[in-house]
C-alpha cells in the first residue's frame, strides 16, 4: 500500500479512530490471533519528533494524514497543519488540509478565522 492508494476501508480494517481524542487503536485481526492477542486495543503509534506516526502494512504513516482519511473518506490534498501548533495532536477540528481551490493558505490567516 503507498500512500496514494490507502483506503478509508484498508484504514479501518486495522485501526479504529476517535476524533475527540485523536487516539488511534488497533483493532482485533482475525486471521492473526497472536497479533490480536499482543496488540488489540492499543494505542497505536509512536513520536516521531513533533509528529505522530502509525506504523502498518510495512510502512509508517502520519497519524494527522490517517486521521483526516477517517473522518472525510479520502486523503488530505495538501499538507495538513495543525491550527495549535501542535504536531502530536490529532483531534479534530485541530488540524486542516493546507492545500485549498485559492492555492495554500498560511496557518495564522487561518488561525484569525478560527
Amino acid at each position: 500500500m503507498t500512500r496514494q492508494n490507502l483506503t478509508v476501508e484498508q484504514l479501518k480494517a486495522v485501526l479504529d479512530y476517535a476524533p475527540a481524542t485523536g487516539e488511534f487503536r488497533w483493532r482485533p485481526r482475525s486471521n492473526n490471533p497472536a497479533l490480536t492477542a499482543r496488540i488489540a486495543g492499543k494505542i497505536a503509534g509512536h513520536r516521531a519528533g513533533n509528529y505522530w506516526r502509525i506504523r502498518f502494512d510495512g510502512r509508517n504513516h502520519a497519524a494527522d494524514r490517517l486521521a483526516w482519511l477517517y473522518v472525510h473518506g479520502r486523503l488530505p490534498k495538501g499538507d495538513v497543519d495543525h491550527r495549535d501548533g501542535d504536531g502530536l495532536a490529532c483531534v479534530l477540528p485541530k488540524f486542516v488540509d493546507r492545500l485549498t481551490p485559492q492555492g495554500r493558505v498560511s496557518v495564522q490567516a487561518e488561525m484569525a478565522d478560527w
